[in-house]
């Protein structure tokens, strides 16, 4: 398994167990990881640091996903985000399409999936939305 030395993530979700096990994996990898409870924490903590890459749950109360995703990208367009959520209607999968977001990975999370789309997004290689989420389409 590739490790991520240095690189820093922002793992944001309002649910505290899966908040829990996207660090844990994630500092499996050497990644430092820094935790947002909804989209508004998210915002406000990418704009004090510089991450490599943040993983953004859907549905949060306050700002939700994809609306933080517009609000970060506005600051950094190029910022490398994985949607992590439990949405799977054809909405949120075009919504999140629309923003350049090329990875959507269906809660529960499978860990081989996280560190596939992880390694796409820290090594810079470009993958088809679709192809995140295989017989989903």
């Amino acid at each position: 398994m590739q490790r991520y030395p240095g690189k820093k993530a922002l793992v944001v979700d309002d649910e505290s167990s899966t908040r829990l096990l996207l660090k844990e994996a994630l500092e499996e990898l050497g990644i430092q990881v820094t935790e947002a409870v909804d989209g508004a924490d998210a915002i406000h903590k990418s704009l004090e640091t510089q991450f490599d890459l943040a993983t953004m749950d859907i549905l949060m109360p306050n700002v939700n996903g994809l609306d933080a995703i517009r609000a970060m990208r506005t600051v950094d367009p190029g910022y490398r985000i994985v949607v992590i959520s439990s949405c799977r209607d054809d909405e949120h999968r075009r919504a999140v399409r629309d923003l350049d977001v090329p990875h959507y990975i269906h809660k529960p999370v499978r860990l081989a999936e996280l560190y596939a789309a992880v390694r796409d997004e820290l090594s810079g290689a470009e993958i088809p939305c679709s192809a995140s989420s295989p017989g989903d389409e």
